[in-house]
């Protein structure tokens, strides 16, 4: 948010004063990468970290030009040596939170995905709520798009139809525990796999027995 904030500031006080050329060169670059970006994000469904980067360092260059100017105003006025100080610090204390892990983890979603890749063949039936982990599992090939809409309603597997799948994979988290707690109360069968972050948002795999199976 802090580096949002001076971008703006470095756009809308004209912190930067480019060449000609170097503007073409810089807004062809953000044209390029937004194009790229956005074309991921529409057959994916999800942004890739490695097309974000690219994109936020370009935009960082507009951050020293912003701290420049209000360093300079930082004389003139109580406020902006404030408002400077205040900036130093938070640029501090996010770049702690580049170090150390602050937030909570998503690995837990790949990892699972990497073990659904490995351990279930295409031949297998699964349901996945969830579509990170839909494609990082690799199962659904070109079908991903048309099962995307309908996975996401973790009501079909209810009234034990999740018995109709080889295999089931559900991410829980406290946005939609609440939805899936019927579900996973209704599932009998010990999960053969669980993957989870510290706050306690999990992948759980269940691999339903043949005696269990109904179409």
């Amino acid at each position: 948010l802090i580096y949002f904030i001076l971008l703006l500031y470095a756009w809308f006080s004209h912190a930067a004063i480019w060449t000609r050329s170097s503007t073409r060169i810089i807004f062809a670059y953000l044209l390029v990468n937004i194009f790229v970006t956005s074309i991921f994000f529409i057959e994916h469904f999800f942004l890739s970290k490695r097309y974000l980067i690219a994109l936020s360092l370009i935009l960082m260059l507009w951050v020293p030009f912003a701290l420049d100017k209000l360093l300079t105003r930082t004389t003139a006025h109580i406020y902006y040596r404030r408002a400077y100080y205040l900036i130093i610090f938070l640029i501090f204390v996010s770049s702690l939170d580049g170090i150390f892990e602050f937030g909570y983890s998503k690995l837990y979603i790949r990892q699972a995905g990497d073990w659904l890749e490995k351990n279930v063949s295409h031949q297998s039936s699964l349901y996945v709520n969830n579509f990170q982990l839909m494609y990082y599992s690799q199962h659904f090939g070109s079908d991903i798009f048309k099962k995307i809409p309908i996975y996401r309603n973790i009501n079909i597997i209810a009234d034990q139809k999740w018995k109709q799948y080889d295999y089931v994979a559900l991410r829980i988290d406290k946005k939609n525990e609440p939805n899936i707690a019927n579900i996973m109360q209704s599932i009998t069968i010990k999960p053969v796999q669980q993957f989870q972050n510290k706050r306690g948002d999990q992948v759980v795999i269940f691999k339903v027995p043949h005696e269990e199976r109904r179409s």
